[in-house]
């Protein structure tokens, strides 16, 4: 009896992932990636000698990954401190207006390297890109903005 109730749920949780596979299809998924070719973005207008400030604009911590992911980022800034002279952290509590102002105050702290987490990807494209024509590279970090005017997207 007890070999066949394992076998009726691990049934179960491969038809369950299976059909979570499946509805993943229906996903647009230009956000993500795209199957013409990737342009390169020279960023040697960037170069800069260390000790670097960052900012990192997440767009919050609502649940535990993003709260495990804000701290691994701070854990690695901190390993970091031969380079890294001052590394800022802000949380958007997912409010796009909280974070554009938090992107302009990380901007007037004189950051190098902005990474930006966005809320929204539309509401956080003007910003983005002001910051860029300001000379600042951004990494677009598991969110990215609705152009392509960042340097890097990391997923």
């Amino acid at each position: 009896m007890k070999k066949l109730i394992s076998i009726i749920i691990a049934a179960a949780f491969v038809c369950t992932i299976m059909s979570s596979i499946a509805s993943a299809d229906t996903f647009p998924r230009s956000w993500l990636w795209s199957s013409t070719p990737l342009q390169m973005v020279d960023t040697s207008k960037y170069k800069k000698d260390p000790p670097y400030t960052i900012g990192f604009s997440n767009a919050s911590i609502s649940n535990s990954w993003r709260v495990f992911f804000a701290r691994q980022v701070q854990a690695e800034a901190e390993n970091h401190k031969d380079v890294i002279k001052k590394f800022y952290i802000t949380d958007a509590n997912d409010k796009p207006d909280k974070q554009i102002g938090d992107v302009e105050d990380l901007v007037a702290k004189g950051i190098d390297l902005l990474l930006l987490s966005a809320a929204t990807m539309a509401a956080l494209d003007p910003i983005t890109t002001r910051t860029m024509k300001q000379g600042i590279p951004v990494i677009c970090v598991d969110r990215r903005v609705s152009s392509d005017n960042f340097v890097s997207f990391v997923t």
